[in-house]
Formats: C-alpha cells, sequence, structure tokens
C-alpha cells in the first residue's frame, strides 16, 4: 500500500470497495473473497473528475469543456474506455457555464451532481433540467458526503396478541 497512496474517500457498491490513488489507478477490494485489484483512470483524469456507480457499474465521470458548453465524459469497464458523453446545456446553466465544474455524483435515477463555481447542481439528465441544490461557499476546504434519507416502508410489522 506504500506505492499506492490513496486519494480521497473510497466507496463501496456490489460487494467492492474502489479508491481512488494519486497514481493515477483504482484499488479495487472484493469483500467476498477477499483479494484486490488496480485499475487504471483515463490518461486525461483531474481532480474535478470522480468514481460513481452508475446504474450498478463503476464509472469515472470528468468535466470537459469546449468552448462555451460543458458535457460530462463516462469512462467504464475494465480499462475505462470512454462510454458516452453527457451534454450539460448552456442554455440551462445560462451564466454558470463559465464557471469551473467537478463532478460529484450520479445517482440512479438519472440525476448528475456537479459543482459550477459555488453552486451545488442536480442536472436531471433526460430531462436537460437544472435544479440548485446549495450555494457551497468555499472559505477554505470545502467536502461533500452523499446522503441518501428514504421514507420507503422497509418490511411489515405484524401485532401478534398470543
Amino acid at each position: 500500500m506504500n506505492t499506492l497512496p490513496l486519494s480521497g474517500d473510497g466507496f463501496y457498491t456490489r460487494g467492492f470497495v474502489y479508491w481512488e490513488t494519486e497514481s493515477g489507478a483504482v484499488l479495487v477490494f472484493d469483500l467476498k473473497e477477499e483479494v484486490h485489484g488496480i485499475v487504471s483512470l483515463p490518461p486525461s483524469s483531474k481532480p474535478t473528475g470522480a468514481l460513481t456507480d452508475m446504474r450498478g457499474e463503476l464509472r469515472y465521470l470528468l468535466p470537459h469543456k469546449e468552448d462555451d458548453a460543458w458535457s460530462i465524459e463516462v469512462y467504464g469497464n475494465m480499462d475505462m474506455s470512454l462510454q458516452c458523453i453527457i451534454a450539460l446545456r448552456s442554455e440551462v446553466l445560462g451564466h454558470l457555464v463559465d464557471e469551473e465544474c467537478r463532478v460529484l455524483a450520479f445517482v440512479d435515477d438519472g440525476t448528475l451532481v456537479i459543482t459550477l463555481g459555488t453552486e451545488v447542481i442536480a442536472y436531471h439528465v433526460r430531462a436537460h433540467r437544472m435544479e440548485r441544490v446549495s450555494d457551497a461557499r468555499t472559505d477554505g476546504f470545502v467536502r461533500y458526503f452523499p446522503y441518501v434519507n428514504s421514507f420507503a416502508p422497509v418490511g411489515h410489522f405484524t401485532n401478534d396478541t398470543a
């Protein structure tokens, strides 16, 4: 592990834990088999990109700006090849198109969570709709922690009065 310093927190999905390393690779640990492996990140990886679970698959999302338009390059598979590009419509982003973009996560319902400047944005990919989540005033270091709160029932309770 001394040769692979980790950068940031890891995440868990489908029995595997993933950590991005400072050397441009992903350390993968299989919890069931207790074995590890290494997956290379795309050569263009940057601190503004993010490892995430996208529809059940490990993906690396990387913002890319060309002219006055932002897009998110989606890399995946074991070779981290380019899978698709998500265009962020500039007419939806408005003046925020001039800000620096950073990917935070992809939520299974098709929502991309990004920062543009100090704004945290939920970008609904299929609808091309943007929702401002918060203004992350950065008076120093900022760290984001994904959290999902659900009121979905987890089971039925029975009253047994025997």
